[in-house]
């Protein structure tokens, strides 16, 4: 994984649990350090008994955004768009529930200074 995807990964914990692994949603089932439906949860081996572990949700997190990495690139012939994966990511295929806009708003800003800071890491 490139700096600029491991970026995006903290940045889409960052928006989705605040890196809380016990982060839970009011509204659905969305839940741990990625916030996944369980539907999508179980895609990448969350259970309800592993669901609010930490390694288990990192594990999908990234499983998740490089399927749609690789699903995203097949479609738009290659070209990275972080705010439309993070769209794919927050609203599925619909993309009707904001997640385009949070991405440009919220995920893209901080995956370029996470990617800034992994570089400095180096």
């Amino acid at each position: 994984m490139s700096d600029e995807q491991a970026a995006l990964v903290l940045a889409i914990v960052r928006a989705e649990s605040g890196f809380n692994p016990d982060a839970a949603a009011r509204t659905s089932s969305a839940s741990g350090l990625g916030q996944f439906i369980d539907r999508t949860g179980a895609a990448y081996g969350l259970t309800n008994a592993n669901r609010f572990d930490l390694k288990a949700g990192a594990r999908a997190v990234v499983l998740h955004v490089k399927d749609l990495l690789g699903a995203m690139r097949n479609k738009t012939g290659g070209g990275d768009d972080f705010s439309l994966l993070y769209g794919l990511y927050h609203d599925g295929p619909s993309l009707r529930s904001g997640g385009v806009a949070i991405g440009t708003a919220v995920v893209v800003p901080w995956q370029e200074r996470f990617k800034l800071w992994l570089e400095k890491q180096r």
